[in-house]
């Protein structure tokens, strides 16, 4: 059975979550009723957590459901839920199972998000807007550091990602070093197996044509895997959840 708590015995996660004022404060403010839903969750050792989380999606209210992301995200539970803002890149193969829910409710859980987030989220759309200056500008190295400087206040987001794909290819028509992101790159994808990395650097390659591409693609470890995944996205977006299952079985 699977750990889902970042290497900690049952009872030191539950001891550290007992003490943790802001968790706790958030916690009690959910209904009881609600509450039942979110301790196995949190507290027990599922094996398939997300399933838990797509009935609680399928039957609360937008409203409801923002404030259990909110419990889950300060229990410190790995695997559950994606991060808000990742400490580290969203790049590897770690899917979370969550099924597709109505487009209206779905955006009102977005906006209930972005509410809370708001404050964060601006300071970071502004140093984006810089990042772009710097970009268009051509000041790579300058535009470097700003990217570390993000990273270190609002995490990994694949716009930050792209971004760092794109200087790399960038940086090597003008052969200026970029040690950030060259250390990046080499540590999530120095023998080109990362496929979120690999698509990328091929999009943003300027001598990268339709038919290389296309070939590129087909030579990717477990390219099948790949496809089908960036075939179900689009186009299956409905049985997206229960078709990404049985892909990854």
């Amino acid at each position: 059975m699977n750990n889902f708590k970042k290497n900690k015995s049952d009872l030191e996660f539950t001891s550290s979550l007992l003490v943790n004022k802001e968790f706790m404060s958030k916690y009690k403010l959910l209904d009881k009723n609600i509450r039942k839903h979110v301790r196995p969750i949190i507290f027990d050792n599922l094996d398939k957590p997300y399933k838990k989380i797509n009935k609680i999606r399928k039957l609360l209210k937008p409203a409801d459901i923002a404030n259990i992301e909110d419990v889950i995200h300060l229990g410190d539970c790995d695997n559950i839920l994606p991060d808000l803002f990742p400490n580290s890149p969203q790049i590897l193969q770690k899917e979370y199972f969550l099924a597709s829910i109505p487009i209206d409710k779905h955006l009102n859980l977005l906006n209930l998000t972005v509410k809370k987030q708001f404050s964060k989220l601006k300071n970071l759309i502004t140093l984006i807007l810089k990042l772009n200056d710097y970009i268009l500008s051509k000041k790579y190295n300058e535009a470097e550091i700003l990217i570390e400087e993000i990273i270190s206040k609002y995490g990994y987001s694949h716009l930050l990602i792209r971004k760092i794909i794109l200087l790399s290819e960038l940086s090597k028509l003008g052969n200026i070093e970029l040690s950030f992101i060259d250390t990046f790159i080499n540590e999530f994808n120095s023998h080109g197996e990362n496929q979120v990395l690999s698509s990328l650097q091929q999009c943003y390659d300027v001598e990268m044509n339709f038919f290389n591409l296309k070939k590129s693609i087909m030579n990717i470890s477990d390219s099948e895997y790949y496809i089908n995944i960036m075939l179900r996205v689009p186009f299956l977006y409905k049985n997206y959840s229960r078709s990404f299952i049985k892909v990854v079985q």
